[in-house]
């Protein structure tokens, strides 16, 4: 499963408390044209998403399965970034 720095959380709820002021919003992260990511604030998470604990990031189900050994983290100027666990 993604795992979440400390940072990528803090920086996630900032984001998501900027852009919306709904419970449920969250960070999604899904598959876009087959071979990238994309990442946007939503309202809810998608039926079949995967929700992580913690900060509320959603991620749909093929990305869930591609980063099981990816961590999120952030910068300190705020941008998300993901690697691989090594």
């Amino acid at each position: 499963m993604l795992t979440l720095t400390d940072t990528a959380n803090h920086t996630v709820d900032r984001l998501v408390e900027a852009a919306s002021d709904s419970t449920t919003a969250g960070l999604r992260i899904a598959v876009r044209d087959d071979v990238s990511y994309g990442v946007e604030i939503v309202q809810e998470a998608e039926p079949g998403d995967v929700v992580l604990e913690g900060a509320r990031v959603y991620l749909d189900p093929v990305v869930a399965e591609s980063l099981s050994e990816a961590v999120l983290d952030a910068t300190e100027d705020g941008k998300l970034v993901i690697a691989r666990r090594p």
